[in-house]
């Protein structure tokens, strides 16, 4: 991630990764961009609070513009409550659909971008960047990456 102490600026990766969205997720996180699943803001946490075995503190609708103060911190990414097992339940052809998950801290159920090039949902699904986080890497390329423009 951009601004991390430590980390160098570069993406490696193998080369027979190069033709799969593993390409694009890694650029997204080159230009700072979270996983749609993280939490950027655990504390103060979300009262209700998620569900067991989900870490992300954002709701599914969104109530008090929740989702910009936890889970990726992108109001126009859809709460993601991905972990381990998760990626079974997604159907891996397009129209790519979630089958089924838990609920969030409301109990409404999660329906998680399965599309988006920064979810760990696999397969032919992901295929695009919101807008806010279109906008979030160019921000980042503007007052970060000097070195490419």
């Amino acid at each position: 991630m951009p601004g991390t102490p430590g980390n160098k600026d570069v993406i490696v990766m193998r080369k027979a990764a190069l033709n799969t969205t593993t390409l694009y997720h890694l650029f997204g996180h080159f230009f700072g961009l979270p996983d749609t699943y993280a939490e950027i803001a655990p504390v103060p946490p979300a009262v209700p609070g998620p569900p067991p075995g989900v870490t992300s503190h954002e709701w599914f609708n969104r109530i008090a513009a929740n989702c910009y103060t936890h889970g990726d911190g992108f109001c126009d990414t859809e709460a993601d409550p991905y972990n381990v097992g998760y990626n079974d339940n997604v159907n891996p052809i397009p129209p790519c659909f979630f089958d089924y998950g838990p609920q969030d801290g409301q109990s409404n159920y999660y329906t998680p971008p399965v599309d988006n090039y920064m979810s760990e949902y696999r397969g032919t699904c992901r295929c695009r960047y919101t807008q806010e986080q279109y906008n979030f890497m160019a921000r980042v390329i503007l007052t970060q990456k000097l070195y490419l423009h």
